[in-house]
C-alpha cells in the first residue's frame, strides 16, 4: 500500500505567521496548503481532503470560529485547532464547545504546535474509523430491511433549487446563499445560518438559546446566547440593507429572542 501522509490546511492573514508555522511542522511526516483567508480556506476545502486545519480565529469576513461551524458541518472528519493573540478563558471554553480540537495562544512555541498536530491527527484517524464503522453498519441494515443504500438511491437529501422565499429575499439552502432582487448578498456561514434559521421559522419568536443552539450546536444560557448572536444579527441587517432589502425583517423582543418578519404586502 501507497504510503500518503496527512495533508493539513494552514490559515492566517498574517504571511509570516504562516510561514513560520509551516517551519515548525517542516519535519514532521504531513503535506501542507496554506491559505490567506477564510473564505480561500473554504475554496480550498470544497476541492481538497484535509485531515486537519490550523486556523486564526482574528480574519475577515470569514473568521475562524466561521470556519470551525463549517467544517463541523460538512466534513467532520476534519480536526480543527484554533490560533489567537486575544486569549481568554471564555473565549477558549466557548471554541471548545463548538468543536474545536484544541486552542493555542500566539506566540506558541514550535514543540506545542508540533505536539497538537500529532494529538489532531490521531484524532482525524479515530474520526474516519468511527465514520467507516458507522457507514459499514448502516449498509448492513438497509440490506437486511431491503432497502437501497445511499449510493444506490441516487437521489439527493435536499434538491439544488430548493429555496426560502420572502418579498425580494431568496435564500437558496442547498447552495448557501442569500440574493435580493437577484444580487447577491455575501454572508459569512455563520451569518448564513441565523438568518436561515429564523427565517425557516418566520413569524415566530426564536429565543436566544434555542438560536445559539441551532447555529453553534451547543447549548447557552441566555445572555451568553444573546452575546454570541449579537454581532452576527448586526451584519444581516447590515448586509441586508445594504443590498436594498429595506424590510428591517429581524426584529429583536427585548429580553427573549428575535423574530424573522415577512416582507409586507
Amino acid at each position: 500500500m501507497i504510503h500518503r501522509p496527512h495533508h493539513i490546511l494552514i490559515v492566517d492573514d498574517d504571511g509570516p505567521v504562516r510561514c513560520s508555522l509551516r517551519k515548525a511542522l517542516a519535519q514532521e511526516d504531513i503535506s501542507i496548503s496554506e491559505a490567506s483567508s477564510g473564505r480561500q480556506a473554504l475554496g480550498l476545502l470544497s476541492r481538497t481532503s484535509f485531515a486537519l486545519v490550523l486556523t486564526d480565529i482574528r480574519m475577515s469576513p470569514v473568521d475562524g470560529l466561521d470556519l470551525l461551524a463549517t467544517v463541523s458541518e460538512r466534513w467532520p472528519e476534519t480536526v480543527v485547532i484554533l490560533l489567537t493573540g486575544y486569549a481568554s478563558v471564555q473565549s477558549a471554553v466557548a471554541a471548545l464547545r463548538r468543536g474545536a480540537h484544541d486552542y493555542l495562544i500566539k506566540p506558541v512555541s514550535i514543540a506545542e504546535v508540533r505536539t497538537c498536530v500529532r494529538q489532531g491527527l490521531i484524532e482525524h484517524q479515530e474520526r474516519s474509523r468511527r465514520h467507516e464503522l458507522l457507514g459499514a453498519l448502516r449498509e448492513g441494515v438497509l440490506e437486511l430491511m431491503g432497502e437501497p443504500g445511499p449510493q444506490q438511491a441516487g437521489a439527493p437529501r435536499q434538491t439544488e433549487s430548493q429555496c426560502l422565499t420572502s418579498g425580494n429575499l431568496v435564500i437558496a439552502v442547498s447552495k448557501h446563499q442569500v440574493t435580493v432582487e437577484g444580487e447577491q448578498v455575501e454572508l459569512t456561514p455563520t451569518e448564513f445560518q441565523v438568518l436561515l434559521s429564523l427565517a425557516r421559522r418566520q413569524g415566530q419568536v426564536v429565543r436566544y438559546g434555542e438560536l445559539a443552539r441551532q447555529v453553534y450546536g451547543q447549548s447557552s444560557g441566555t445572555e451568553d446566547a444573546k452575546q454570541l448572536l449579537m454581532p452576527h444579527i448586526s451584519n444581516v441587517r447590515r448586509k441586508l440593507r445594504s443590498a436594498g432589502d429595506q424590510t428591517g425583517r429581524i426584529e429583536n423582543i427585548r429580553g427573549v429572542g428575535y423574530v424573522f418578519s415577512g416582507a409586507e404586502e
